[in-house]
């Protein structure tokens, strides 16, 4: 299995609408071919931290995720939202 963890923040004025579009990834995320875990989480004190946490079968699936047309138009469409982004792939250990 493949761990993911992925961050972003978004700009001031535009957390609502870099939430939005967040939440429209994951019905068709978590339909993908090897998506086994797909949630998004909202910083309490920070809203405008988002946080992916996922886990996905193989790295097969998960690059098949970064390639589809979903995430792709959301990257496009929100670029311009955005502070800052990360993504950690991880080897779970314990």
């Amino acid at each position: 299995m493949i761990y993911v963890v992925a961050t972003s923040i978004a700009k001031e004025g535009f957390e609502d609408l870099y939430r939005e579009s967040l939440i429209s990834l994951v019905t068709p995320t978590r339909k993908e071919k090897g998506c086994l875990l797909y949630d998004l989480h909202q910083d309490k004190e920070n809203a405008s931290h988002f946080i992916f946490y996922e886990i996905w079968d193989n790295q097969s699936s998960l690059d098949k995720h970064s390639i589809s047309e979903h995430l792709s138009s959301h990257q496009e469409r929100t670029k311009e939202w955005l502070v800052s982004s990360d993504v950690y792939v991880l080897d779970r250990i314990a």
